[in-house]
């Protein structure tokens, strides 16, 4: 039997820990700290903070130095538990995180040498994070990049880093968009966001320009201005594009803001008429501000309802307050559909699929999700169990196979030639 113990924390104890981390501060530090700590103690607990940093980081880029700080104190007890094949996986998980790679790999806890590994970032799709950490790989490698200077860009980007990389230094500790205009949102600053507007052709209805340094990607190639500051939250420089006729407001507009949680930028837009639709509620979601999902749900926004589909499309962001929450409500008699058979049972396979051991067996203990050896028509009538062996979901199949009622027969061999012949 102890074999089948669970590492993986509570789904309540995790969902505190999202809590804290979504509004972490100073004031709260030694509290978040407090919290982790419970996590650090083997690999499959780890994965779960580190899951929830992911999903939180990337939509506060200006709690960053919060998240870094919180990192380098626990840095000793994540050292203890890591491994190689642990490394690689924080690597993968947090490619389009480079700032905090970075502060992963200033404490020691990642090896630059994983992070140049093509078999875990391909050049060709992650040049960013190539040229992010140009200092450490051509200290580490000083001709990685010359069979690479054909790609667009590179050899610009070699040439104006040819002192070593110092200026690019620099520019990583301040962990912003270099473009002024970009800082002047990030810190909404109006008076010299005005003043540089005034001196300066600018187009507000232009794109957002590039940065390497951007601490956030969610920041895309067509975010426009508007739509920067309503993302973060500058709410003096927001209120004065949005006077303004020839600025383009976009539905996109009113996603920044939600992600961005600035209520009075979120009402502002409701005023011009923008409406709130079922995307706004996932972007909700997806960024953790909970509060701001229950007043979409609150407000009984046309074509925005709960739904087992919602639950499927969204177990994957790992927003355990919202899982929790709404689990509960389609198991409960408000909901209509709570008596049809098996209806829930695909939130279970979603969850399976995206080795949320926790997820799983919370979901194990509502009637509703309770078929634990339904067999899944879109996955060659195979069980949940089947699904996670198959996949090597180590964890969800110590938690099915100590379900009460579980079926742990092995798959006939009819479904493996059927898996073989469809190349699966």
């Amino acid at each position: 039997s102890s074999d089948f113990e669970y590492k993986h924390c509570n789904i309540s104890e995790t969902r505190e820990l999202q809590e804290l981390l979504s509004n972490i501060s100073s004031d709260n530090m030694n509290e978040v700290h407090d919290a982790v700590i419970p996590f650090l103690q083997n690999e499959t607990s780890a994965h779960q903070f580190f899951l929830s940093l992911k999903n939180i980081i990337t939509y506060r880029p200006l709690l960053y130095h919060h998240y870094c700080h919180l990192l380098s104190t626990i840095s000793n007890e994540i050292k203890s538990i890591s491994n190689t094949q642990f490394e690689r996986k924080i690597i993968v998980m947090f490619k389009h995180e480079f700032k905090l790679l970075l502060t992963l790999n200033e404490l020691g806890i990642l090896d630059i040498e994983n992070i140049i590994d093509n078999s875990l970032c391909p050049f060709e799709s992650n040049q960013n994070l190539k040229k992010y950490f140009y200092p450490e790989i051509i200290k580490k490698q000083p001709d990685y990049f010359l069979k690479y200077r054909k790609y667009e860009g590179m050899f610009l980007f070699l040439t104006l880093n040819l002192d070593g990389g110092i200026d690019h230094i620099e520019k990583r500790k301040k962990g912003m968009n270099e473009n002024l205009i970009c800082q002047y949102i990030i810190n909404d600053d109006f008076d010299n966001f005005l003043q540089f507007v005034n001196q300066n052709v600018i187009d507000l209805n232009s794109p957002v320009p590039f940065s390497l340094f951007e601490s956030s990607e969610f920041i895309s190639n067509d975010m426009h201005f508007i739509e920067y500051a309503a993302f973060y939250g500058a709410e003096k420089i927001f209120k004065y594009l949005i006077k303004i006729d020839c600025v383009n407001i976009r539905q996109k507009t009113l996603n920044a803001a939600i992600i961005g949680g600035n209520y009075e930028i979120i009402h502002l837009l409701e005023d011009k008429n923008i409406p709130m639709k079922k995307d706004c509620l996932y972007d909700a979601v997806k960024s953790h501000r909970n509060e701001i999902v229950n007043y979409i749900l609150d407000n009984n926004y046309q074509s925005i309802f709960l739904s087992e589909d919602v639950l499927d499309d969204l177990i994957p962001f790992y927003n355990l307050d919202f899982i929790s929450n709404t689990a509960e409500f389609l198991v409960s008699d408000e909901y209509e559909k709570k008596d049809c058979k098996n209806f829930l049972n695909s939130a279970l396979f979603v969850a399976c699929e995206n080795n949320f051991a926790d997820v799983v067996d919370f979901l194990l203990s509502f009637n509703g999700f309770s078929n634990v050896n339904f067999k899944y028509s879109f996955f060659y009538d195979m069980t949940l169990l089947h699904k996670a062996a198959l996949s090597h979901k180590i964890e969800v199949v110590k938690v099915l196979l100590n379900h009460k009622g579980i079926n742990s027969s092995l798959t006939d061999s009819s479904i493996l030639i059927i898996l073989f012949l469809n190349n699966i």
